[in-house]
């Protein structure tokens, strides 16, 4: 809307008048008092407002700041941190928003303990139900020898339970929706735990994920192998057999065998 010379001039006046008002009608203390909440509010609205004006090299050097001053520099590659940078997040989405975001979920996915029963019961939901699919099938041997099939059985035992396509989607968006007082308020957080030693689930995900790094292929043959044992398919020496062919005086057959067999055996 396009203001007229009339109401330019009236506004003109009127700003004219405040500030005859200011400088000569009002205490000292009450003009500074104004020129510090003037000043702290002009602050905040363009921190609020700036990244609508960067360029994506200016978003990414905002947020990484931002990141590492809450201790979340690894979380870069997140997706919000990712859709902040090419300016696809939504406008509300500032560099300090995305960072607090970053480490509520970091304090919930390493420090609540409530959190992490809410994923593994909904992980035992999606088992229980991809094993329900799965029998379902009747032919229990092909299809755990078909890797592309498994996935996406999985998939739809992730949707039926969760409504999202991947485990990971179905936790962040718990992660979101969690409630909000269970975060601190402030970096570091003082009344934290420390971490707590790896469960036996978690060191099974760390070596999956040295596996993959390793080969594809032998990560989805790793894969094949444990799913045949987890359906009596295969023994304990079956597998440890099956895996030693397949890492051959590799580092990570010790760290199958501490991670999967010696739990077992114990």
């Amino acid at each position: 809307m396009r203001l007229t010379k009339a109401q330019k001039e009236r506004d003109a006046l009127l700003l004219a008048r405040f500030r005859v008002y200011r400088e000569w009608c009002l205490p000292r203390e009450v003009r500074q008092c104004i020129e510090i909440r003037t000043r702290t509010a002009n602050q905040q609205l363009y921190e609020d407002c700036k990244h609508l004006a960067q360029t994506s090299r200016g978003r990414k050097r905002d947020l990484g700041r931002a990141l590492e001053r809450v201790g979340c520099a690894e979380r870069h590659a997140h997706a919000l941190c990712q859709s902040f940078i090419r300016g696809s997040a939504h406008v509300s989405w500032t560099a300090r928003g995305v960072a607090h975001e970053m480490a509520r979920q970091k304090y919930l996915l390493e420090h609540s303990g409530a959190f992490k029963r809410e994923i593994g019961a909904m992980a035992a939901k999606i088992n229980k139900r991809l094993h329900e699919l799965v029998m379902a099938r009747g032919r229990v041997e092909s299809v755990r020898d078909d890797s592309i099939v498994y996935e996406r059985i999985r998939s739809e035992a992730t949707r039926d339970v969760t409504g999202a396509e991947t485990f990971a989607a179905a936790a962040a968006s718990v992660a979101r929706h969690w409630r909000r007082e269970d975060f601190p308020s402030i970096w570091p957080w003082p009344t934290a735990p420390p971490p707590a030693p790896l469960t036996k689930g978690e060191k099974a995900v760390l070596f999956l994920k040295k596996l993959k790094c390793h080969g594809a292929r032998e990560h989805d043959k790793f894969v094949n192998i444990m799913n045949m044992h987890k359906y009596n398919f295969l023994s304990v020496r079956d597998v440890d057999r099956e895996v030693a062919a397949l890492l051959p005086r590799h580092p990570l057959l010790r760290e199958f065998r501490e991670t999967f067999l010696r739990p077992a055996s114990a």
